[in-house]
């Protein structure tokens, strides 16, 4: 199954739709902005972020319908679980910098790490070991971009590769493959944007 939103007169809700084809099922419709879904680890839970409680924040519903659940009370978006399924991490608003974490159950929400800065949320690829993201590589030139990977068990990052052009901001821009040997990730180039591949960086 595939889960995506789509936006009709001001307002957005979720969608799934098989990966073998079919037509789209609506899971969310409501007046309030429903979007950027994302799948928990099992198959079982779609995480999205909405407005429905006055801010935007993280929900899960069960990934064939039902009532959704409030997870975040501080900002929520762009969820990804933890590898061994017992850790959320996410960012904490559209404009928002940083990484934040809580358990999956529910309960304290801490800052896990002050990357990536606002607006590039959906620069994260999360592994078992750590997490990629896409944030200004320290040069003087402002529009120098870089991947990086942040290792949970040291602490440090470590640049995986210099980006040739500036990535679009607030969008997602970064998937890693099921492998572990590829990285997708968007540029901006001329008035449009590409896909580009980084293949064995490892």
């Amino acid at each position: 199954m595939i889960a995506f939103d789509s936006r009709t007169e001001g307002q957005s809700d979720i969608y799934t739709v098989s990966a073998d084809g079919g037509p789209p099922r609506r899971l969310t419709n409501s007046p309030f902005l429903d979007a950027v879904p994302t799948w928990s680890r099992d198959g079982r839970w779609l995480y999205f972020t909405s407005d429905r409680s006055g801010t935007r924040q993280l929900w899960k519903m069960p990934a064939g319908g039902g009532e959704p659940v409030q997870v975040t009370k501080h900002g929520g978006v762009n969820a990804m679980e933890s590898a061994d399924g017992k850790t959320l991490y996410y960012a904490k608003g559209i404009n928002a910098p940083g990484t934040w974490k809580m358990p999956i159950g529910g309960g304290q929400e801490v800052l896990a790490l002050d990357l990536p800065a606002a607006q590039r949320w959906g620069q994260m690829a999360m592994t078992e070991s750590g997490l990629y993201y896409i944030a200004r590589d320290g040069t003087d030139s402002p529009a120098r971009f870089a991947i990086f990977f942040h290792d949970f068990g040291t602490r440090r990052a470590t640049r995986v590769a210099q980006l040739a052009k500036q990535p679009p901001a607030q969008t997602r821009g970064l998937s890693l493959s099921a492998d572990g040997r590829s990285l997708l990730f968007t540029q901006l180039d001329a008035d449009g944007s590409d896909l580009m591949l980084l293949e064995n960086f490892r």
